[in-house]
């Protein structure tokens, strides 16, 4: 009984649609959920849907529930004393008429927009934050494009696959693999294909990178081959 007390306590008086961990919960379960029926769903349209659901779920709820308490209240009591002449339901239905405005104006907006909608905004902000930083967190761990091409090529040759023999076609079906850009893609696979001696200085550093990628990657699975293949193209395009 005390546990349902604990519950209905903040329900009544308006307390619980405002609590922070409720409204992110919500916000949350929400996101994720159209996020599954929708594959570009945004924050800002899970935002307004939670906002909705303050108005259309939150308020009319709290607001049934305290009138309906109040009539059900009267009603008993006017049973009770056998005066079954003051049940006048339309007296009743003025009621709601008159209370439910009152409440909008002096309850239910003003906490909307000073409480309710700042913390919604805070979290909605929150979350695509950890988003973004997470995105940004796997572009960092990601191989450079020239590394990826780097890697392409040394399977290329073990495989004895011959794909770069047409770069154009090579690069769109590696953008399907890798998921890059067609253009940085291709003006790599040029790089490596056409021996090019005119490097600048900061185009150096970016091939350096790349080799190193590659080389790490090739050294994490113990391919002495590839690594092998890699040190013989380094020379080839005379990057030392």
């Amino acid at each position: 009984m005390k546990k349902i007390m604990r519950q209905m306590i903040p329900f009544i008086t308006f307390e619980l649609p405002l609590k922070y961990e409720y409204i992110e919960q919500l916000f949350i379960k929400i996101h994720q959920d159209e996020e599954q029926r929708y594959s570009n769903w945004s924050t800002s349209a899970s935002l307004k849907k939670v906002a909705s659901y303050y108005w259309y779920y939150y308020v009319l709820l709290h607001f049934s529930f305290l009138f309906g308490s109040a009539t059900l209240f009267n009603c008993l009591a006017a049973i009770f004393r056998n005066d079954y002449a003051s049940l006048h339901f339309i007296v009743y239905y003025f009621g709601f008429l008159i209370t439910f405005p009152i409440l909008l104006i002096t309850r239910y907006m003003p906490i909307f927009y000073s409480d309710f909608l700042p913390k919604l905004q805070t979290i909605a902000f929150t979350y695509d934050s950890k988003h973004l930083a997470q995105l940004e967190k796997c572009k960092q761990a990601q191989y450079s494009n020239l590394a990826l091409v780097l890697i392409f090529y040394v399977i290329n040759k073990t495989g004895e696959i011959n794909a770069l023999n047409s770069i154009d076609a090579l690069s769109k079906l590696l953008m399907k693999v890798y998921g890059v850009d067609n253009g940085s893609l291709k003006k790599n696979l040029e790089l490596i294909h056409t021996k090019s001696n005119h490097l600048s200085p900061r185009k150096l550093k970016e091939v350096e990178k790349g080799f190193q990628e590659a080389f790490s990657f090739f050294e994490d699975l113990h391919y002495e081959k590839g690594i092998s293949l890699l040190r013989a193209l380094e020379m080839k395009i005379k990057i030392k």
